[in-house]
């Protein structure tokens, strides 16, 4: 009976071991994911004042319920990366005061931006990558007369970011970080979201964070 009972008692240990090391691991990733959520925050305004600024230059509509896979070229890695860490913000090199906002230009530090690219996205980027593209109030680019540069133009805008949620999921090798989130007019940011932004990524040991993102699809709601 003592055998029985030692038996049963090992094999309960056992039993929660297991269930407690596939607990930690569902944990762990959303933990992780979560550090590489953060660390992509810093882009997010700027990739979808971007889309806006675009569809508006082209004088159309963004449709609800659309959705827009976005190429991470070697471009848009490199500006959010830029974009994503203090670090990467180097020496002002130009000021401009325009009287109803201010425009200043800085340097980008390109051993920061390689550390910062390869935690993102697993790949070494460079300045060089950026192209002239219209910026937004806050983005990287090439400048035509300052050459590659993060652009801080600090003027009243009525566009808010709100994030309204973050959710993680796996399925097989597949990792998923979907945010929630309101970009508009800020009398309407207390209001519903109205896009969903999803990060595919993927495990690697290329990244601090231990995950990188392989694609962004962005999803108008309403």
């Amino acid at each position: 009976m003592k055998k029985l009972s030692k038996v049963l008692i090992l094999t309960l240990i056992l039993t929660l071991c297991i269930s407690s090391v596939g607990v930690f691991a569902k944990s762990s990733y959303k933990k992780d994911l979560k550090k590489l959520s953060d660390e992509i925050s810093g882009y997010e305004y700027a990739m979808l004042f971007s889309i806006q600024q675009k569809y508006y230059e082209d004088e159309a509509t963004i449709p609800a319920g659309g959705v827009l896979t976005l190429e991470l070229d070697k471009n848009i890695m490199t500006r959010a990366a830029a974009l994503c860490s203090d670090k990467c913000i180097g020496k002002q090199i130009a000021y401009e005061d325009l009287g109803y906002g201010e425009i200043t230009y800085y340097a980008i530090n390109k051993s920061a931006l390689k550390s910062e690219s390869m935690k993102l996205f697993g790949k070494k980027m460079k300045t060089s990558y950026l192209t002239s593209d219209s910026p937004s109030v806050w983005d990287a680019y090439n400048d035509p007369e300052h050459g590659p540069v993060i652009y801080d133009y600090v003027v009243e805008t009525d566009t808010d970011l709100n994030v309204k949620s973050v959710s993680y999921s796996k399925s097989g090798k597949k990792y998923t970080i979907t945010k929630q989130v309101y970009f508009g007019h800020w009398s309407g940011s207390e209001g519903p979201a109205n896009i969903e932004i999803t990060y595919t990524c993927k495990k690697s040991s290329k990244s601090e964070l231990g995950y990188i993102i392989t694609g962004i699809k962005i999803k108008y709601l309403n």
